[in-house]
């Protein structure tokens, strides 16, 4: 059996599903978690989505965050699950604890990271896709999987944030699947830009102040460079 017909299988089975952000989740982890929850749900799911770290203001405006439930992986009842719908995380730690899952959990783990770890039990990833948005575009559309409005305007908000508004991406596949979601759903861009922008608080105004009063342009290169403290 392939990859494809192992996640089909698990997608057509309606069963009790797990979904999780990744740590820090961005725009790309919830709208991917998001669109393959309403797909799910439509197939006759039970289906869970929980997070350790609460989702970022800007995405609020997303459809269905209320569902996401704020909890450490270390205190979740996996045995409670059939599947747990790994998405956008390259390692199990991504999520933000090391856990030991069940050994029957199917672990399906769907990614566009070039360092995946393909820690699954079944192992999803595509390292040429843009957005682990567009992988799940990509299955749903090979494989004739119907999704609604919901689903395509949070595979479009994962696309565009990943692509950071396809400033580092203005060609090919990812503009094409853009315009045909934008296409047949009637879903609107600038929506998505104000949307985002405009939740922006003063601690995100404040940061990026900060960066920029640092930054050194490198004119050979044409480079500008941004001195950020990582936190873990």
């Amino acid at each position: 059996m392939t990859t494809d017909e192992q996640v089909l299988e698990l997608l057509n089975k309606p069963g009790k599903a797990i979904l999780s952000l990744h740590r820090r989740p961005d725009g790309d982890s919830l709208g991917s978690n998001l669109a393959l929850y309403h797909v799910l749900k439509a197939k006759g799911h039970d289906v869970t989505i929980t997070s350790l770290d609460t989702v970022p203001d800007f995405l609020m405006f997303l459809d269905n965050t209320d569902t996401v439930i704020m909890q450490p992986p270390s205190q979740i009842r996996w045995h409670d699950y059939e599947t747990f719908w790994a998405l956008d995380m390259g390692a199990q730690n991504m999520m933000g604890d090391v856990i030991t899952f069940p050994k029957e959990l199917n672990i399906v783990n769907i990614d566009h990271h070039k360092t995946n770890t393909n820690w699954g039990t079944i192992n999803h990833v595509d390292a040429n896709a843009v957005s682990c948005a567009s992988v799940l575009y990509d299955l749903f559309k090979k494989h004739n999987i119907e999704f609604g409005e919901k689903a395509a305007f949070a595979l479009l908000v994962g696309l565009l944030t990943d692509t950071g508004f396809f400033k580092y991406i203005n060609e090919g596949a990812p503009l094409v699947m853009a315009a045909d979601l934008m296409d047949s759903y009637n879903l609107n861009y600038q929506s998505i830009i104000f949307n985002i922008m405009s939740q922006l608080n003063i601690e995100d105004i404040v940061f990026m102040g900060e960066a920029l009063s640092h930054m050194k342009i490198d004119v050979e290169k044409k480079a500008a460079i941004l001195p950020i403290p990582y936190i873990s």
